[in-house]
């Protein structure tokens, strides 16, 4: 069994030519090691058992080489994402059900009729690779591995063939620590807009069986009394975190402005987050994340005006609102594909890993931050 620990960024192809320009991939610790076709094809009951239990069951084709891959639930935090995972090497592409029997399964799955197993969906992409080894700015090693995804997850179903296009870029962390993939990321993001992209080639594959049911799951828990203020702070920006990527990215695969509307009510929630407790985590002067909090708010704002005019103007005002819509349409399409929604998720991400507020405290800072949530006014 391996852990990953990576970090997987989404950009519209059109800047694929822009990424490969940067500075990074030709730098002396940056080794290319080439590019390969990959094939995959996932297995789930017809329920979809597995993928309740966030289970992915995969067999890849490499060239000759078959791989069975199984990946358990993780954990997404910061933006990072962590899990189980087995691979066992296949003399065909057959599943071998002896092998998962190595595995560590949820619980709801121990008694799993293996024989009601099947295809659910496929992916193909083309995967470009490369090592970068470096030292951090502490003089520590760094070693992660990018790779380069594009291409589709795709399923027949009732005789028509759904697709939803794959362009990823993924950090994989091979030797460091978490921080040294987002510096990397910051890196590129300065310069190209990558996102935040919480969503696996599984995921989308799943939801291509019924689009117009797609929900994107998002956790959300309200924290205890016990857990320290500090702790409060770090889970709730977490969850928004990982809320408002995940909504823009539904809102483009659904084009439902009830996820704006949700992504927008997020990103408000981390600037009211940040302003009120700002007595344990205080803000510097010059804190780059707050300008480009306001700014992506403020973009993103009047883009949902048009829902106010129309519920105004009534029946009447039908095809202006439809006019107005398709101009907002564009106004999001424009918005992500600017580098504030990358640079916002990047820079929160790499603060919550860093607890970079830290460096600021003066003792009073230490002690609020260190209250009880159920005992602190």
């Amino acid at each position: 069994m391996a852990q990953e620990i990576e970090l997987k960024l989404s950009f519209n192809p059109h800047y694929l030519g822009s990424l490969l320009q940067q500075p990074l991939f030709h730098l002396p610790e940056t080794e290319a090691q080439g590019e390969r076709e990959l094939s995959n094809h996932y297995f789930d009951t017809a329920d979809q058992a597995l993928q309740r239990e966030r289970v992915a069951l995969r067999i890849r084709r490499i060239g000759e080489r078959y791989i069975q891959t199984l990946k358990t639930r993780g954990q997404s935090a910061a933006g990072l994402h962590q899990r189980n995972e087995w691979e066992w090497e296949l003399e065909r592409p057959e599943l071998d059900f002896a092998r998962l029997a190595e595995a560590d399964w949820p619980e709801a799955l121990a008694g799993l009729d293996s024989s009601g197993i099947q295809p659910a969906f496929s992916t193909d992409f083309s995967r470009r690779l490369w090592r970068y080894r470096s030292r951090n700015a502490d003089g520590k090693a760094v070693d992660i591995e990018l790779a380069l995804d594009r291409g589709e997850a795709w399923l027949e179903q009732d005789g028509e063939r759904r697709s939803d296009p794959i362009c990823e870029l993924e950090l994989e962390l091979k030797q460091g620590q978490p921080a040294d993939l987002f510096a990397v990321a910051l890196e590129l993001a300065h310069h190209v807009p990558l996102q935040i992209c919480d969503i696996s080639k599984a995921e989308r594959g799943y939801r291509l069986h019924a689009p117009a049911q797609y929900r994107p799951p998002l956790e959300r828990s309200k924290p205890t009394g016990e857990l320290t203020l500090e702790q409060v702070y770090c889970q709730l920006l977490q969850q928004e975190l990982q809320a408002w990527p995940r909504l823009l990215e539904a809102w483009q695969f659904s084009r439902q402005w009830q996820y704006v509307e949700q992504a927008l009510a997020s990103l408000l929630n981390v600037s009211a987050l940040r302003a009120r407790f700002s007595d344990l985590a205080p803000l510097k002067a010059d804190d780059p994340l707050s300008p480009l909090l306001d700014k992506l708010i403020g973009r993103l704002q009047p883009l949902l005006d048009w829902q106010r005019c129309r519920e105004l103007l009534g029946p009447a005002g039908t095809d202006w609102s439809a006019h107005q819509q398709e101009k907002a349409h564009q106004g999001v399409e424009l918005l992500n594909q600017t580098l504030e929604p990358g640079l916002c998720a990047l820079l929160l991400g790499q603060a919550l890993q860093q607890r970079s507020w830290r460096q600021y405290w003066q003792p009073q800072h230490r002690e609020r931050a260190n209250q009880r949530l159920d005992q602190a006014e």
